[in-house]
């Protein structure tokens, strides 16, 4: 009996590779979108949510090239602490995963210097509020909060040395002036800012004067300070500041009698 040879004909093509495994396919590369605190102090310690895409469990956060121990929560959710730096900047915050396949964000986070307040111009207001107020310093940052007392002034960002405020009522008293960095990074100054109450008029002496002929008077009460005006009948009179419960003034020439108001303001 012959045996026939079996044939094969040829296609002119390879066999197809077999399947790759669930686990050998590669996957997309990460990307950061967004850090939701992007900014502290250079001791370190700020506490970073990364939000993105394609992050992988084991994957590594890098701060200025330097590795920082990373928190998984996600394939879009990552956390770390910052570590010190000796310099004040921004600096790139970068994601690794272990497949190799890396994003960079750049200038993503900025270490901060601490601010400090100089200066309180002026450095007092009536208790009503209303006062245009320049707070000098350095290292202030857009968004900083400023507290005086009670008060939250609007704040008015000029630049990194100087903030205007528009201050609001207040109790009258002394208070210390204090700034918030966005970072969470403070400065105060001490007893910087007075909101002044009004003036109180207990006595008048004296409290009355001949017509057509010009009148010392001395006014006493509580409250009186630089800048006080003193005002009689609606006509400013010339004033002079003896203490905080008194004011010496002048009462003008008339030529009518009658009672009159007496302001001071």
């Amino acid at each position: 009996m012959v045996e026939e040879d079996e044939t094969v004909e040829e296609s002119g093509q390879e066999p197809p590779p077999p399947p790759v495994e669930a686990s050998e396919r590669r996957l997309p590369p990460p990307a950061i979108e967004k850090l939701r605190t992007v900014a502290g102090p250079m001791a370190g310690g700020t506490h970073i949510i990364v939000e993105g895409s394609g992050f992988a469990d084991g994957c590594e956060v890098k701060l200025d090239r330097v590795p920082v121990k990373t928190l998984f929560l996600g394939p879009t959710e990552l956390a770390f602490v910052t570590l010190p730096r000796n310099l004040a900047g921004p600096v790139d915050v970068d994601v690794v995963n272990p497949d190799g396949q890396r994003t960079l964000l750049i200038r993503a986070y900025e270490y901060c210097m601490p601010p400090a307040l100089t200066g309180v111009d002026p450095d007092h207001g009536p208790e009503t509020g209303g006062t245009r107020v320049t707070l000098l310093g350095v290292d202030l940052r857009p968004e900083a909060e400023v507290r005086i007392g009670a008060s939250r002034p609007r704040v008015d960002y000029r630049g990194p040395t100087r903030i205007d405020l528009e201050m609001v009522a207040h109790p009258a008293g002394t208070y210390d002036v204090e700034l918030v960095n966005p970072d969470g990074q403070e400065a105060r100054l001490e007893g910087a800012f007075r909101y002044d109450g009004r003036p109180r008029i207990d006595q008048v002496v004296p409290d009355h004067g001949p017509l057509g002929a010009s009148t010392r008077i001395a006014i006493d009460g509580e409250g009186f300070r630089a800048g006080c005006v003193v005002y009689l009948g609606g006509a400013r009179l010339p004033a002079e500041l003896e203490s905080s419960t008194r004011i010496v003034a002048t009462a003008l020439p008339r030529e009518t009698h009658g009672a009159l108001p007496l302001r001071v303001s």
